[in-house]
């Protein structure tokens, strides 16, 4: 039999009732074979062996300190960031007690232990890590003595990068962040959760204690890249931490950027891993999946990317979802054609209605 639509994609992100392996047997189920339907699970909990499957060498972050747990040398190795929740100190500016989760040395940290140092003096002075580079690498040339935390001391830093880049060796770190929050600011991830609402849990002195690390890595960074001109005309980009995305695993797409590494969306991984565009061009109706449909979830997942290349590929969309608060113009603009909220008792049974009733029936 022959149905308005026989191709079909079910893509997006597993809810509390409903996934798309359960869309797909269902489809399977109601359509006697005669529907085609091909699911992809975009969850960010399924990112990393997506990624895995797809062939990445990907990597968790308490593997991250351990280059030689990376990808081998001259390959690129791949790291899922969320959006984490911020605790009241996420750099270790004082040792955090140790759990055994060990604790959060967030980006100032891990730069420290990529350089062989230990990434509990994330905040220490410059006389503390100098002497401990002595320690562990013997005596170095002398850099001008400051006083202070060591990373404002700009040759200091540079030293300390250095030694992390030599550790890690021919190795390029990718960042595949799920939101688009950078680190710092006033829309970033340590000033509001993933739904919009303000997190007021960090200290004043750890945010400009990390404005000020990332302002001066970020000149770093950029300095073997900007050309002479521009430094003599004093131009410095913008800080790695106010970079779209930078706000993912508190920071680590940031500190990737001054490490030769590069920081990208998470969905834009996913749908290039899974050949998604491909299967796009040949469907002919793209069925999305989202636990809750607003402004800030639809922004940090997935279905924006596939909303625009349903559109390139002139392919209708539908998107089940259990709460939503866009309007019909918004769902327009996402390039939604109906949004249809499910409870979490009776999911299934209304997907099967609005498909076989609405959507996928006889020509």
């Amino acid at each position: 039999m022959t149905y308005t639509f026989n191709r079909v994609l079910i893509a997006g992100e597993s809810t509390p009732a409903i996934n798309t392996r359960d869309i797909h047997q269902l489809i399977a189920a109601e359509f006697a074979g005669d529907v085609q339907a091909l699911d992809v699970d975009l969850s960010l909990d399924k990112a990393t062996q997506t990624l895995i499957d797809a062939g990445l060498t990907v990597i968790c972050e308490p593997d991250l300190t351990d280059p030689t747990s990376w990808g081998q040398p001259g390959t690129d190795t791949w790291l899922v960031a969320g959006h984490d929740k911020p605790s009241v100190n996420p750099v270790a500016a004082t040792p955090q007690p140790e759990t055994a989760a060990g604790y959060n040395i967030g980006g100032v940290g891990t730069l420290l232990a990529l350089a062989g140092l230990d990434p509990k003096l994330a905040y220490a002075s410059s006389k503390d890590v100098e002497n401990q580079i002595v320690d562990k690498y013997g005596s170095w040339s002398a850099i001008t003595a400051r006083e202070g935390v060591w990373y404002s001391n700009l040759e200091l830093l540079r030293h300390v990068r250095s030694l992390a880049l030599q550790n890690i060796g021919n190795r390029r770190l990718r960042v595949a962040s799920a939101t688009e929050r950078p680190l710092l600011g006033l829309d970033s991830t340590l000033a509001m959760d993933e739904n919009g609402h303000p997190v007021n849990v960090i200290e004043p002195a750890t945010l400009g204690a990390l404005t000020a690390f990332y302002n001066v890595y970020t000149q770093v960074g950029e300095s073997e890249k900007l050309t002479q001109s521009a430094q003599s005309a004093g131009q410095i980009p913008n800080s790695y931490a106010r970079q779209i995305g930078s706000g993912g695993g508190l920071g680590i797409g940031a500190l990737a950027m001054g490490l030769r590494g590069s920081l990208h969306q998470l969905s834009d991984v996913l749908i290039e891993a899974t050949q998604l565009e491909d299967e796009l061009a040949k469907t002919d109706l793209l069925i999305e999946i989202i636990p809750t449909l607003h402004p800030q979830t639809i922004a940090d997942s997935p279905l924006q990317k596939l909303g625009e290349l349903a559109a390139t590929h002139a392919v209708p969309v539908i998107l089940f979802t259990h709460e939503s608060s866009l309007s019909n113009h918004e769902l327009a603009e996402w390039g939604i054609h109906a949004a249809y909220v499910v409870s979490a008792n009776s999911s299934l049974d209304k997907v099967r209605r609005v498909l076989r009733g609405t959507w996928i029936r006889p020509a």
